[in-house]
């Protein structure tokens, strides 16, 4: 096994953090259209009359579809390389407006291009999400409302699959590929082997999975943050805001804000599971979380609160 440098770079910078910086405006921009569906929720009733329990439904299948393909996304990286896979689902991700690409891809990339500073690689990455929303929701709003959510999605998609040329030309599936070890280490790991069938592979992952509690613990934790997070706010916020008298681009422009505090949490959560105990850091988001999603309803009703006093000014 041939030892390398762990810092070889363009100059003093080791290309594992250029790899990070192509993956973080990847999933910031993945993370505008998982946005777009809270945008588009009230123009759809408004012009095709359906009801929001029917775009909800369809808008649930699309989530169900994001997560169920995780595995199978992870295993189809390892058996053609992330590059080649990361491009042609951005590029089919403008074409259709739907996603292959989530959180598993930063877990994939921390894990292959970093032995140091993982947590905060991942909390950096995680956070790119909340960009997206402060970056794109009141930009998606804005169009929706001045020019229709038609050219609305025609922008997000040229921008999308604007991005494809610079991820063929940055984007490397290893660092072996380069001549260089993961960052923070001293020797090169050994080429892995194509795994075979992908979706073979994704599904004895699944089952070797499945047998530790571990597995179910993060699985629940994860179901839960989606459910609240992507399946409840990002999705319903906006045509909330519209029900108790905020415009759209009001709604966007808050739920863009709480993206901002997300962005900052995300990156310090990061930093801070490199230092302690994930457990006890779990226990308070989910703590936090949950008083503040029992805040929400008396946000939205209650004549003192910012939200309405911001409707009523």
């Amino acid at each position: 096994m041939t030892v390398m440098p762990s810092r070889i770079a363009i100059g003093r910078l080791h290309y594992a953090w250029i790899i990070a910086a192509v993956i973080f405006v990847v999933a910031l921009l993945t993370a505008g259209v998982r946005a777009a569906p809270g945008v588009l929720i009230v123009p759809f009733e408004a012009e095709f009359g359906w009801s929001r329990a029917t775009i909800s439904f369809a808008i649930g299948v699309n989530l169900l579809l994001y997560g169920a393909v995780g595995p199978f996304a992870a295993a189809i990286m390892d058996r053609f390389g992330v590059r080649r896979t990361m491009s042609l689902a951005l590029a089919v991700t403008g074409c259709g407006v739907a996603g292959f690409l989530g959180w598993y891809l930063s877990a994939y990339i921390a894990a292959r291009w970093f032995r140091a500073r993982q947590g905060v690689v991942m909390g950096v990455l995680t956070a790119s999400n909340a960009a997206g929303q402060l970056v794109f929701l009141p930009t998606m709003a804005w169009l929706t409302a001045n020019a229709g959510w038609r050219t609305m999605c025609l922008v997000l998609t040229a921008i999308v699959i604007g991005f494809v040329p610079v991820l063929l030309w940055l984007m490397r599936d290893r660092p072996e590929d380069l001549g260089l070890a993961p960052y923070g280490a001293t020797q090169a790991d050994p080429p892995a082997p194509p795994a075979g069938n992908p979706i073979t592979a994704a599904f004895r992952g699944l089952s070797e999975g499945a047998r530790s509690r571990d597995f179910w613990l993060l699985a629940g934790s994860y179901f839960v943050c989606g459910a609240s997070t992507n399946g409840l706010i990002s999705t319903h916020l906006i045509p909330a805001c519209v029900d108790h008298g905020l415009t759209e681009i009001a709604g966007a422009s808050l739920l863009a804000t709480t993206g901002l505090f997300a962005f900052l949490g995300g990156t310090g959560s990061g930093w801070l599971s490199d230092r302690w105990d994930n457990r006890f850091l779990l226990f308070w988001y989910y703590g936090l979380r949950g008083l503040s999603l029992m805040y929400l309803p008396f946000a939205l009703g209650s004549t003192g609160s910012p939200l309405v006093r911001r409707r009523l000014a």
